[in-house]
């Protein structure tokens, strides 16, 4: 936390972390100190492990739940099939002598294959999970009872308690199994693609499905774990207890769910936190307990354990509530956002002046003006790109006659008469702020090393003009490069846009090669059309009237893009829930995907915090429902957030370089 940060706010924050974090610690401490008001022997050492103890099946079976919740599912069945694996492994070793070794196998392939049914009916089905789960642990009740024929089965081989009875360094060997599968779990879910995978799935099964995730087999295998992991619990819990039958199980499901959910594992899916799931499950077994040594009955602790889960359940409910993320306003001036330096999109408010759009240039802030993320600019005109070195470069280039703001600059290569082919940079900046000679020219004139021309260009923002200015000023800047295209050595027919975020909506929209725009000006370069040969789109938003909704579905993204001060807003003239929707949808790429749209490449980070994954998702997919695969190359980076430095890494260029040679071709 920041030092320097005031102690209010400090306050503040560490309030929120509890709220979202330090719920269950809390819950877990308060509840100690309560029954320990009843009898002190709750403190005790030997009491505090007895509850260790007690809690070690329970643990490893809510690893298995871990994995089906956060997947999005849940599973009533676990503790029928608790009930089989217990018995049948109780059976082959009394009665038929079968090694430990191979006991293990049997019960993971049997607790695999009856969760992996659950997972295929599930995932195939479409049915409500707790549908589906509650139907086959009728099923495997009687299959339990089939094999038990009601009876109770007791004394088990020594070399099978010793699961139990072996210490090593003075802790039960069960501990280290509940160590191990912790860490395991822990690892999957928070170091390993599998882990991404299924929170993806889990937060938003579609959206996943849509960006290349098998949403259906890792339905399927959350479960299949689940099942092989529950039958380890069994196996640990028939160490304990030394005896089983139809009904040694059941029961375990509800605590590891309340657990889960006390702990952190939304039933909506898509978030986990291991560790507070293995604290409620002490919270569980620490109100067994303490309501034991302070001489309440089990008919009582029926009552509680039920109102604790409607409880876990209400809160996380709440908890999980999608509410809008409020930002700052900074009081600074500033027309131009420093995109040199990381996550600074801008959003602004409206300003008293030039009736109702908002005011850059007026020496003072814009009323309610806020950022979208990462640092605010420290000066008006952030450090622009030095573009000295360029030998051959034509620089503020008029390219429209109804703004200073049409202008563009010009790169050609060192070497070659040409012509070239052309790649064209729009810049971001929320269609508020931003500059042709931003941060990523840096890397994007690498182009002129590469045999390409290089063009950026500059459009008017929406303080100046709304939509679809930004877009007829694009158009209007590749028909004037079109026209001009022997004085500045280009190749008019192969050309592609670059853009990120307000930039890629703009070089997306162009990809779609509409014969005219609303209201397009055709007096100027009439002759020459505004099609383009390929195009990239790095985080760009594509439909403006979901993002909300998107946002606080993924937990990741702001959700203020519907606020009159937002730079949708803005751009669009009123704020978005004014907008005619079908108007709304003229600034959508999407609207306009056809056969005559051009290749095009879309990269977005998956922990974007400003423009929503799904956005490219969604958009990617429609592409290649409509007019096939080929057209649409998606790369989802996994740990990018907006602007992010991984966008223009060695790795990522490789493949636009790739791309761009694919589709324009060298010189």
């Amino acid at each position: 936390m920041d030092k320097s940060m005031p102690i209010g706010k400090k306050i503040n924050h560490f309030g929120k972390f509890l709220y979202r974090e330090g719920t269950t610690y809390i819950i877990f401490i308060a509840l100690l100190l309560f029954f320990g008001m009843f009898n002190s022997r709750i403190f005790s050492p030997q009491n505090i492990f007895n509850v260790v103890s007690q809690s070690t099946y329970y643990i490893i079976a809510g690893m298995g739940i871990c994995f089906v919740m956060i997947s999005g599912g849940i599973d009533l069945s676990v503790g029928y099939q608790m009930a089989i694996i217990s018995s049948t492994s109780a059976i082959l070793m009394t009665s038929y002598g079968v090694p430990l070794p191979l006991i293990i196998l049997i019960a993971v392939c049997l607790g695999f294959a009856m969760g992996t049914l659950n997972g295929v009916l599930t995932a195939k089905l479409k049915l409500f999970p707790l549908i589906i789960t509650l139907a086959t642990s009728e099923v495997f009740k009687g299959i339990a009872f089939n094999i038990t024929k009601a009876q109770t089965f007791s004394g088990m081989p020594a070399s099978f308690r010793a699961i139990y009875t072996t210490k090593i360094l003075g802790l039960p060997l069960d501990i280290y199994i509940v160590i191990i599968a912790v860490a395991a779990t822990w690892f999957v879910l928070n170091k390993t693609h599998l882990g991404r995978d299924i929170l993806a799935v889990g937060g938003n099964k579609e959206c996943a499905r849509l960006s290349g995730i098998d949403a259906d087999f890792i339905t399927m295998l959350c479960y299949g774990l689940c099942g092989a992991i529950f039958a380890i619990a069994s196996l640990v819990m028939l160490a304990q207890q030394n005896m089983t039958s139809a009904t040694t199980g059941p029961g375990t499901e509800f605590v590891c769910l309340t657990a889960a959910i006390i702990g952190g594992i939304s039933m909506m899916g898509g978030k986990g936190n291991v560790a507070g799931l293995v604290v409620g499950i002490f919270i569980m077994q620490l109100i067994a307990n303490g309501m034991q040594l302070a001489g309440w009955g089990s008919y009582q602790q029926y009552i509680v354990k039920g109102i604790i889960l409607l409880a876990a359940v209400g809160f996380d409910v709440i908890k999980n509530k999608p509410r809008p993320r409020v930002r700052k306003k900074h009081g600074l001036h500033g027309h131009h956002d420093n995109m040199n330096g990381g996550n600074r999109i801008m959003e602004h408010g409206k300003h008293e002046h030039h009736h109702g759009k908002p005011d850059f240039n007026s020496g003072m802030p814009p009323k309610g003006f806020k950022f979208s993320g990462g640092k605010p600019p420290l000066d008006n005109m952030p450090p622009l790109v030095d573009v000295s070195f360029v030998k051959r470069s034509f620089l503020d280039v008029k390219y429209g006659n109804e703004s200073p703001s049409q202008i563009l600059d010009i790169f050609l290569p060192d070497e070659g008469a040409g012509p070239f082919p052309l790649l064209i940079h729009i810049h971001g900046g929320g269609f508020a702020v931003g500059d042709k000679r931003d941060g990523h020219v840096k890397k994007l004139l690498d182009s002129i090393k590469k045999g390409y021309a290089f063009a950026s260009i500059n459009y008017r923002l929406s303080d100046e003009a709304v939509f679809p200015a930004a877009v007829l000023d694009c158009r209007a800047a590749i028909r004037f490069l079109k026209a001009n295209a022997e004085k500045h050595s280009i190749i008019p027919d192969r050309i592609a846009t670059i853009g990120g975020s307000a930039g890629g909506n703009l070089s997306a929209i162009l990809a779609m090669n509409i014969p005219e725009f609303l209201g397009e000006d055709q007096t100027s370069n009439v002759r020459f059309d505004a099609t383009i040969t390929a195009a990239i789109d790095w985080f760009g938003p594509t439909d403006f009237m979901v993002m909300d909704k998107q946002a606080a579905a993924n937990g990741v993204s702001f959700t203020d893009h519907g606020e009159s001060y937002s730079a949708e807003s803005c751009y669009m003239g009123k704020p978005l829930g004014e907008v005619d929707p079908d108007f709304a949808a003229k600034a959508n790429p999407m609207t306009y995907i056809s056969e005559a749209m051009c290749p095009i490449l879309i990269e977005h980070g998956r922990m974007d915090k400003l423009v929503p994954f799904e956005q490219s998702v969604i958009f990617a997919a429609a592409i290649k429902e409509k007019i096939g695969a080929e057209r649409c190359e998606f790369v989802p980076l996994d740990n990018a957030d907006h602007e992010d430095d991984e966008f223009e890494s060695d790795a990522n260029m490789k493949i636009v370089w790739s791309f761009i040679q694919k589709n324009i071709g060298g010189n």
